[in-house]
This record gives structure tokens, sequence and C-alpha cells, in this order.
């Protein structure tokens, strides 16, 4: 994680990264668990079938192609999904066949907030809660980050930098007369 430095100049904190890179394995844990569930579900069924019908031949073994590739999607989505985190956007970069880039300026977020299930207590994890002004998906939930409570904590900050930065001001010119200045 990169952050930068307290002698930053001034218009670098635009550069300043707080991450950069894919989601955790952990983060997709419940569809690896499922999908190894599914798998020994279907091995138990086959093995049933084996013995209680001793006709019928292995087809039944072929159902675990499914599992599996369950399993082979469910790594390809972990490994294809990065998040980019800096002072001004939130980017998230998805897609395993094709790529689509949705993009969140931090002047846009209403609120941050972070959460740990128990689960992710136990693999390190947490989930970061975004509520925006975004039409198309105005709720964003960032899981699977590593240290994901110090990311949390300098989102928040950037979020009440950025809406700082975006609040209009009014600004009297030598005659009287009021002006806004975005």
């Amino acid at each position: 994680m990169e952050q930068g430095t307290p002698s930053s100049p001034p218009g670098a904190d635009a550069a300043r990264i707080f991450y950069r890179g894919p989601v955790r394995h952990t983060a997709r844990l419940g569809s690896y668990v499922g999908w190894t569930l599914a798998a020994a579900c279907i091995l138990g069924v086959s093995v049933f079938l084996r013995i209680r019908f001793p006709q019928v031949e292995g087809w039944p073994l072929l159902a675990l192609l499914v599992p599996f590739f369950g399993l082979i999607w469910t790594y390809l989505q972990v490994r294809t999904t990065r998040y980019t985190l800096d002072a001004r956007r939130i980017e998230i970069e998805r897609g395993i066949f094709t790529k689509s880039v949705r993009s969140l300026e931090l002047r846009r977020v209403l609120d941050v907030g972070y959460r740990q299930t128990l689960l992710d207590r136990i693999t390190g994890d947490g989930r970061i809660e975004i509520v925006s002004t975004d039409q198309s998906d105005p709720k964003l939930e960032i899981h699977g980050l590593p240290d994901s409570r110090s990311i949390f904590e300098a989102l928040r900050d950037a979020v009440e930098s950025a809406r700082m930065r975006g609040r209009p001001v009014e600004l009297v010119d030598g005659e009287g007369v009021a002006a806004l200045d975005v």
C-alpha cells in the first residue's frame, strides 16, 4: 500500500494511492466452500448410486465437472477484479472475457463505513461500505483488501478532504457582489 508522505507538495494529494491491486481470495471464501461442498455431495451420490445400483456406469462422476468449473470461475473472478483507491476516486476493474471499469469520484460519496463479520475477523478481512450519489450504483461494498481497516481510515479522510475541495465557496468581489467559486 502506498501512502503520501507528510512532506508531499499540496498538489500531490491526487497522486496518493491507498490501494492498487487484486482482492484476496478470502473475499470469495463462501463460493469456494459452496462449490467444494457441491463436489463432495455429487461424489457421495455417485458412490451411493454405484453401490446401490451396480449397473449405473461412471456417468454420475461427470457431474463433478459442474463444481470444478464453478471453482475455476470463482478463481478467475477473484484474479480479474482489481481495485484502485486514491485521493480522488475509486476504480473497480472486473471481467474475465470482457473488461469493465467503474469509477466513483470521492466528492460524490455520502458515507463511508466499515464492517467485519465473524468470518471476516477470522480471515483478517473487512468490508468497506460506501453510499454515494451515483445513479447507477449508489451502494458499493469493497471486500477482500489487505489491511482493510487502514485503507478505510485513509479513504474516510480522503472523502472528507474531497468534500471540502468540492464545496462551493462564496466570494465577495470589491463591489460587494457575491459570486460562487467551485
